[in-house]
């Protein structure tokens, strides 16, 4: 089991005397209004380096099938946390995990992120900035209003549900093209993604390597010690 806390609470002195019982309404199944759609449509045919961050949303068939139509429409790169890399496999626009943005060069971070239920916590370092640059027009769906702008601001926070938001971004999305360097864009992070397994492969197997090492010159060294003791020999 995983309790991801939030860094603003761990670190948040409370004073129990003054704390009032409060609950926002959390809207599980409403879709974004076509405000909210149109603005983030806009902002995906400006950006010049988008991705959209998946969390555990989408669990069925069709609901992966529209997510990867939505990527492949809008030419986004798709990047998950644990969770959710079962809903991008598949799709022609997957990346991986969230933490390869953490290798990305500083001129080559998005300028667009589009979190589709995935929260600011410890899959996203918080609200540091390491991995989604504050800088970067946020855009956040998620179906508890109290997780909007968690941490980190966003430019747009939408209390939806981020399955039917998808569904209703493909339907406003008619016939638009691909905006043009999209593919540039998903070829410069997959480059970066296997960089990153490559160096975390190389790295695994130096430990690994040096382990071995360790395990051999202990055992050369029992083999070389006495068989008996010194404290068990009988003086003459």
């Amino acid at each position: 089991m995983l309790l991801d806390i939030p860094w603003d609470v761990l670190r948040q002195p409370v004073d129990v005397d003054e704390v009032e019982d409060y609950r926002l309404d959390i809207d599980g199944t409403g879709i974004a209004p076509a405000g909210g759609v149109d603005r983030i449509l806009d902002a995906l045919s400006a950006a010049q380096r988008p991705i959209a961050l998946v969390g555990k949303s989408f669990v069925t068939a069709e609901a992966r099938a529209q997510l990867h139509e939505f990527a492949a429409r809008t030419g986004v790169p798709l990047f998950s946390d644990w969770e959710g890399l079962g809903a991008i496999a598949g799709s022609e626009q997957h990346v991986g995990l969230v933490q390869t943005l953490a290798t990305v060069p500083e001129d080559e971070r998005p300028d667009l992120v589009l979190l589709l239920g995935l929260r600011f916590g410890l899959a996203t370092q918080f609200g540091t900035g390491r991995l989604l640059p504050k800088s970067s027009r946020i855009f956040q769906i998620d179906p508890d209003g109290r997780e909007l702008g968690r941490l980190q601001d966003v430019e747009l926070g939408i209390q939806a549900d981020p399955v039917g938001t998808i569904g209703v971004l493909n339907e406003r999305l008619g016939d638009s093209p691909v905006p043009s360097g999209r593919d540039d864009w998903l070829g410069t992070l997959r480059d970066v993604s296997a960089a990153r397994r490559s160096a975390l492969a190389a790295e695994t197997e130096e430990q690994r390597t040096t382990r071995s090492t360790r395990t051999s010159r202990s055992a050369r060294s029992l083999r070389a010690s006495p068989t008996t003791p010194p404290w068990s020999s009988t003086a003459p």
